[in-house]
């Protein structure tokens, strides 16, 4: 069954990644626990008022900050490992290093934005964005 599982790449400032999509049975638990972090803190934010591009930035900052105010240190090690655990870093068709905890911290090291944002691309590949309005 494998098989139906699709892979994604993307790309975060310069650096190519690609994730494998993690099963249900891999997934719910992750799933669970993301919405009840997250949805308190979206639950908070009023994006009506955002008319503008600014204003839609200064939103969306808000919105960032408090949804990764509201993980706690172990959802965020779980993110990491499980993502990491199918992802690897395509640095060319030759090259491509497992984002595992050895690769991981390196890579990311003072990179916490980029790590963020592929936490982001991992988290939306998987669909576990999929509670949000627009995903």
């Amino acid at each position: 069954m494998t098989e139906l599982l699709k892979s994604t790449t993307f790309t975060i400032d310069g650096n190519s990644y690609s994730t494998s999509q993690m099963s249900a049975v891999d997934g719910r638990k992750i799933f669970l626990r993301l919405v009840k972090a997250v949805a308190p803190a979206l639950d908070k934010l009023d994006f009506s008022k955002s008319t503008d591009a600014d204003q839609r930035e200064q939103s969306m900052l808000k919105a960032a900050a408090s949804v990764l105010a509201s993980l706690d240190e172990e959802l965020l090690e779980l993110l990491c490992e499980e993502f990491g655990s199918r992802t690897v870093h395509v640095i060319n068709p030759t090259k491509t290093p497992q984002m595992d905890r050895v690769y991981f911290g390196p890579h990311f090291a003072g990179r916490y934005v980029q790590m963020t944002k592929w936490l982001l691309e991992c988290c939306k590949a998987n669909g576990l964005l999929s509670f949000l309005p627009g995903k």
